[in-house]
């Protein structure tokens, strides 16, 4: 129905594993030691975590993208002042390092 949750254990982790409702035919993990992965997804919308970073995902954008347009962005900005337009953004570099530092912390898929 579009919705799924999924929470993957890192192998060889402990992991219990509990009847629902006392039927041995539904089961669910209701302890871990430890996980690799974490993947909610709600219609269009999802949420991933895993040592590659964060996916924030919604239809087809994603907040890495929007997060890397907006900086992008930013960089190209110009404005005119009472002597005219300036032509260089005077903090670029650091706009450049916290659009890479985006880049690592968050995901495109």
């Amino acid at each position: 129905n579009g919705k799924r949750f999924y929470l993957f254990p890192k192998v060889n982790s402990w992991v219990l594993v509990s009847p629902v409702e006392e039927d041995l035919h539904r089961l669910y993990v209701e302890f871990f030691s430890d996980i690799e992965d974490f993947d909610l997804q709600i219609e269009g919308t999802r949420m991933q975590i895993d040592t590659d970073g964060f996916l924030l995902k919604k239809q087809n954008e994603t907040l890495k993208k929007l997060m890397v347009d907006l900086l992008q962005e930013i960089q190209k900005m110009k404005f005119t002042t009472n002597t005219g337009s300036t032509i260089k953004l005077v903090n670029q570099p650091q706009f450049l390092s916290i659009e890479n530092r985006f880049k690592d912390f968050l995901k495109d898929s």
